[in-house]
């Protein structure tokens, strides 16, 4: 069944770029089109942490980006770019 949840104040569904879970801690992490990321639980997107910036490679955008994913073995996050 489909499962309600709640965004950060003023993110839309439509600003979510990745979503993945941590191994460790069982955080929901989520990056934003405009280079912020959250931490919270499936139902609230940032109950742990509220918005805060991550940076790119340099010669990389966001809209390079094709794929995000956190290793289950030891947290690392992966991003994939065009």
């Amino acid at each position: 069944p489909l499962y309600s949840f709640s965004l950060p104040p003023g993110k839309e569904t439509d600003d979510i770029m990745g979503m993945a879970i941590a191994g460790s801690n069982d955080y929901v992490y989520v990056w934003y089109d405009d280079g912020t990321v959250s931490a919270g639980t499936t139902k609230d997107l940032d109950a742990y942490k509220s918005i805060y910036l991550y940076t790119l490679p340099a010669g990389k955008t966001f809209a390079d980006i094709i794929g995000l994913g956190i290793a289950g073995s030891n947290d690392y996050t992966y991003v994939w770019f065009k």
